[in-house]
């Protein structure tokens, strides 16, 4: 149990995650660029490969811990805007519970799971990005929980170039070339003076 002589005893809630998501910024960032250090000297086009990958996930790491910390400043810059309002404020996009969010969890799944069955490496990164940022803005539509599910799912998958149900498949096997037509060259062994008889 912590007390005043324990480091960071003092902190609130807030302060606490604002410093670990600024140590994991710190982290993704080194990851981040150790591993784009190591693709650059990486002579096997294999392992390069896999080294741009893991650079890929490092840097989304990185990207999705700046975007909370800002989100996170932002919320504290407003507190006091807040205690000082008459009427309650509005739950805020990123509360846990409610049906806007139980939408929104379940859109996230069906559509991450598209992403994750018909796209590969940077480009499903950069689509599962884009998924997020479209969800954010979808939840402040107004229609947002009247419209069904079904309908928003497809017209979600439009909007990421996806195609819903879609697997990836191998490829269909080569078309047969059609008969060719007999020519005269085909018969060239049934030469008249070889079949003749002896007699």
């Amino acid at each position: 149990m912590l007390d005043a002589a324990t480091p960071f005893a003092s902190e609130t809630m807030a302060q606490r995650h604002g410093r670990m998501l600024a140590r994991l910024a710190e982290l993704s960032l080194a990851a981040a660029e150790d591993l784009a250090a190591r693709a650059a000297q990486a002579e096997e086009p294999k392992l390069a490969a896999e080294l741009h990958m893991a650079f890929a996930k490092a840097g989304r790491c990185l990207r999705q811990t700046v975007m909370l910390e800002a989100r996170l400043a932002k919320v504290e810059a407003d507190r006091p805007a807040r205690a000082a309002a008459p009427e309650p404020v509005p739950a805020p996009a990123s509360k846990t519970s409610g049906p806007g969010v139980q939408r929104h969890n379940l859109l996230a799944e069906v559509l991450e799971s598209e992403i994750m069955e018909q796209l590969e490496g940077e480009e499903r990164e950069t689509r599962l990005d884009d998924l997020f940022k479209i969800l954010d803005q979808e939840g402040q539509r107004p229609g947002f929980l009247k419209e069904l599910i079904q309908a928003q799912v497809l017209r979600l998958c439009d909007r990421l170039d996806l195609t819903f149900g879609a697997r990836p498949t191998s490829p269909p096997p080569p078309e047969p070339k059609p008969a060719r037509k007999a020519q005269a060259s085909d018969y060239a062994y049934l030469d008249t003076g070889r079949w003749r008889g002896s007699g």
